[in-house]
């Protein structure tokens, strides 16, 4: 949805400097997948590890899935290192010249964040990358369109009151020049199990995204449960979905599913 010494390729380039754009993209990869493995392999990093996953579709012009994996080290009282890796696969559909174009995109982003603990029911964490990512369309002359390029993240985490919260998250791809936002707020409202183990959580969220391709903005109620002693969540989210590109614009229903698990 979706940094370091990146050499981009503007439109229209050729040769010599799409090679470079590969060529450093994935030497910038391979060094940071390094250094997540070796960090990884500290006995303190390798108890806080962090695994998501999830899915949202609007039933005819775009999906999304993910699943990535990641690490939270604390450095001090306040401070903690988050290296993240995500991979991805974006679909959409819009209408050029009256001929129904589709574009698939699959992805893999590396992100290096330092998060900022400001007290204990506050926190904000910062996120730097890069992704490599093509876009392959399907017209009569079927083209491939390289989107490597920086990637940028921030997550904003409050919690209003011992049984309330708020997440505010925001993505930035250059190679794209892509946006994407999201607003989340929900309150627990019950409780499971003998000893009150499952949690029942309600709210609602808001989502906009757009870039050089489409735009889209969504919104509706907000559903999770969360299993204490798994300390995993399930997220479900629906309700109506604005989507425009080229010459389609159309308001769907979409569905979401997530999955969060730290260990």
């Amino acid at each position: 949805m979706d940094f370091g010494p990146l050499i981009l390729e503007s439109r229209g380039r050729k040769g010599d400097t799409r090679v470079l754009v590969r060529r450093g993209m994935r030497t910038w990869l391979r060094g940071l997948i390094i250094g997540i493995v070796c960090f990884a392999a500290s006995p303190a990093a390798a108890l806080d590890w962090e695994t998501l996953a999830g899915y949202s579709s609007d039933f005819g012009n775009s999906s999304f899935a993910y699943a990535g994996v990641g690490l939270e080290e604390p450095v001090s009282n306040q401070i903690a290192l988050r290296p993240r890796l995500l991979f991805s696969y974006l679909t959409y559909e819009f209408e050029e010249e009256g001929e129904t174009v589709e574009a698939e995109a699959p992805a893999v982003t590396m992100l290096l964040g330092l998060k900022y603990q400001f007290r204990p029911d506050m926190s904000l964490s910062l996120f730097g990358g890069g992704q490599v990512k093509r876009t392959r369309f399907d017209r009569d002359n079927s083209d491939t369109r390289n989107d490597d390029g920086g990637v940028g993240q921030l997550e904003y985490y409050y919690q209003l009151s011992p049984k309330a919260d708020i997440l505010v998250l925001y993505t930035y791809t250059s190679a794209e020049h892509f946006n994407w936002g999201r607003v989340a707020a929900k309150r627990e409202v019950l409780t499971l199990g003998p000893e009150g183990d499952t949690i029942l959580s309600v709210g609602l969220e808001g989502i906009g995204m757009g870039g050089e391709d489409f735009t889209a903005v969504q919104g509706g109620p907000l559903l999770e449960i969360r299993h204490r002693p798994l300390n995993g969540s399930f997220l479900l989210s629906f309700g109506p979905k604005y989507f425009s590109a080229e010459d389609t614009s159309e308001t769907r229903p979409y569905l979401s599913l997530g999955f969060y698990f730290r260990f």
